[in-house]
């Protein structure tokens, strides 16, 4: 997956639409969803956008899912945090996670505090780091900032 060409929400929902070939396709598989076909998944039909949508969750056991899997020089989670989100995501309480994993609940709150911490802070990074680079612009040959 190229992070670099896809937007935040590409990358959240795992397709892209590609504009040359009018198609929805998976960051994963690249399986592509044409525009204009209908798509039969599961015993229903489902248009291109919904087929892709539909196809991370059923080809690919959905998207958290491949996020937590990708290794990636750009995921900073360990085994430990991939297990903890994933049993946030399962809906399962505080109580339900501290036993499972053996821990106490109020670690389970410390870590939950910590992933929001975090979230915060790559927003703020991702919000200064478009304004210097929409605003103050890259030079195409350097990839240095050009400064006005």
């Amino acid at each position: 997956m190229d992070y670099d060409k896809l937007t935040l929400e590409e990358i959240k929902k795992g397709y892209c639409f590609d504009p040359e070939e009018k198609a929805y396709v998976c960051n994963y598989c690249e399986h592509i969803f044409q525009l204009g076909h209908v798509y039969p998944i599961s015993g229903s039909f489902f248009e291109p956008e919904q087929a892709a949508a539909k196809h991370i969750e059923e080809d690919h056991r959905g998207q958290l899912r491949q996020l937590l899997r990708n290794d990636t020089r750009y995921s900073t989670l360990t085994d430990k945090q991939k297990e903890l989100l994933t049993l946030i995501h399962s809906g399962m309480s505080d109580d339900e996670i501290a036993k499972e994993l053996g821990i106490s609940v109020s670690k389970i709150r410390r870590q939950k505090f910590t992933f929001r911490e975090k979230a915060k802070q790559a927003k703020l990074y991702l919000a200064i780091f478009e304004c210097v680079f929409e605003d103050e612009g890259v030079n195409e040959k350097t990839d240095d900032l050009v400064y006005k």
